[in-house]
């Protein structure tokens, strides 16, 4: 499995947490401001895009694993239909699941 060339559609990373903001540090733009000035929510943020690469990454990874490993075997259902999550969770992240 290659990995797929997406053009981001969000501000590309790194990010990163100042305060309760989250600040591109490509462009130093903000990319938002948490509500309340929340400190926890601008890390979990800031850490988005690298997030999104790391699960692209590890997804790849898995999968050829299983492809390699258990396609001959009664566990490669299963274990390709646990990927599900991990597809759904990157879908989400990257607005594909988005009605136009």
């Amino acid at each position: 499995m290659t990995k797929p060339e997406t053009k981001a559609k969000h501000t590309p990373g790194p990010w990163e947490a100042q305060a309760c903001q989250v600040i591109s540090l490509r462009n130093r733009f903000q990319v938002c401001d948490t509500y309340r000035g929340n400190k926890a929510d601008a890390r979990l943020i800031a850490a988005a895009p690298e997030l999104l690469e790391a699960a692209k990454e590890g997804l790849i990874m898995v999968n050829e694993l299983i492809e390699e490993e258990l396609s001959a075997t009664r566990f490669y259902k299963e274990y390709m239909k646990r990927l599900e999550t991990i597809k759904n969770a990157i879908a989400k992240a990257e607005g594909s699941n988005e009605k136009p």
